[in-house]
């Protein structure tokens, strides 16, 4: 039998999801009944910022690579992405 704390961690992630998007959702319902659009608009923020990045996390790896590309730093992402060990080299050139 294989025991495994996995189930465990992804019904605690699932949870946190849930609370998350139940907080921001009170919070925008709150600054919209005191008409304090700036809060409401920076909780509608937060609600997106919860959705993308723990929803799916996948994506922070993939905006990094978009913005090395678009600082030009491709050839740094592209050493780190195919050879982990050359990391120490990749130190090197940022100095």
């Amino acid at each position: 039998m294989n025991y495994s704390l996995q189930g465990v961690f992804e019904w605690l992630q699932t949870q946190a999801q849930y609370a998350l998007f139940i907080v921001l959702l009170v919070l925008i319902l709150i600054f919209a009944a005191k008409r304090a659009w700036v809060g409401m608009i920076g909780a509608i923020i937060g609600l997106a910022a919860v959705g993308i990045f723990i929803l799916n996390p996948d994506i922070i790896s993939d905006m990094a690579e978009w913005l090395g590309e678009k600082l030009n730093m491709g050839v740094i992402v592209s050493i780190v992405k195919e050879t982990p060990e050359m990391l120490s080299s990749v130190e090197y050139l940022s100095n």
